[in-house]
């Protein structure tokens, strides 16, 4: 071979093709191997990463499912409580701040007064929060299992990750009757 008007021996044709494999691995080493290796460690890290995101994920499901069973359970148990006369508001606010004065805080909204016949009807929607489970859970079965007769119901939750906090909503119903009650201006037509 001829390269620059000389003629190369054989031993310089050897050198030359090593040189020649030597620079083309190098090349391959510097611009496949080593692209081809970060992007499988970037490729590990963010694998181990969303693994341990998709535990806390699968975690924090089996805890909203365990308090959905308690809830649901909570939801079905009877009471037998008395359904006092129309116009036990005062009773049923004592009740409700008696309660409540365990939760971090608490806001409850009533609706208008219905009535059905005798019965009548004073719907409120409660929003509280509470240390935690356990704590929500007293409150919604002191509710529901009080003297005055009140049916809980769409009970709904937010449990704040990382904490042991659970904000409840519910709404619920306290009952009377119009049987040795006096009617005022607040009271609905039959």
């Amino acid at each position: 071979m001829k390269f620059l008007n000389r003629s190369f021996t054989t031993r310089e044709l050897v050198i030359i093709i090593l040189l020649v494999l030597v620079l083309l691995g190098a090349a391959y080493y510097q611009f496949v191997d080593t692209p081809v290796r970060n992007q499988l460690a970037q490729a590990r890290s963010e694998k181990a990463a969303l693994e341990t995101q998709l535990n806390g994920v699968y975690a924090k499901i089996a805890e909203m499912k365990r308090i959905e069973a308690e809830l649901d359970d909570l939801s079905s148990q009877a009471n037998m409580s008395v359904m006092y006369s129309y116009n036990n508001s005062e009773a049923e606010l004592r009740l409700l701040n008696d309660i409540l004065t365990s939760t971090e805080e608490y806001t409850v909204s009533f609706s208008n007064v219905t009535r059905d016949g005798d019965q009548i009807r004073r719907r409120f929607t409660l929003t509280f929060t509470a240390a935690d489970f356990a704590a929500a859970k007293r409150v919604i079965t002191r509710l529901s299992g009080s003297e005055l007769r009140c049916l809980v119901d769409n009970i709904t939750y937010n449990y704040k990750p990382g904490t042991s906090r659970i904000s409840i909503t519910a709404a619920a119903t306290f009952y009377e009757t119009m049987a040795g009650a006096t009617p005022d201006a607040g009271l609905p037509g039959a």
